[in-house]
């Protein structure tokens, strides 16, 4: 990956991260569906990891950053 999909993939990931979070504030999003989109997100990674192995450190990367940003919303 070069630096500007990097970048790019980082300012969306911020991006999702800022409006589940606000959603959430606002109370048009549960918990409980911050949850279900984590979920959903993850098993998504998991999906696209197995049609790219060689992608391992990455697919780790961002399974950590979907964790850490439904964290961060709680």
């Amino acid at each position: 990956m070069d630096e500007a999909t990097a970048a790019a993939s980082l300012a969306n990931l911020n991006l999702l991260v800022a409006t589940i979070k606000r959603l959430f504030l606002i109370g048009a999003l549960s918990a409980e569906d911050v949850k279900e989109i984590a979920e959903d997100a993850l098993l998504n990674l998991e999906t696209a990891q197995g049609r790219s192995p060689h992608l391992q450190a990455e697919f780790e990367t961002a399974r950590l950053l979907i964790e850490q940003a439904v964290q961060s919303i709680h």
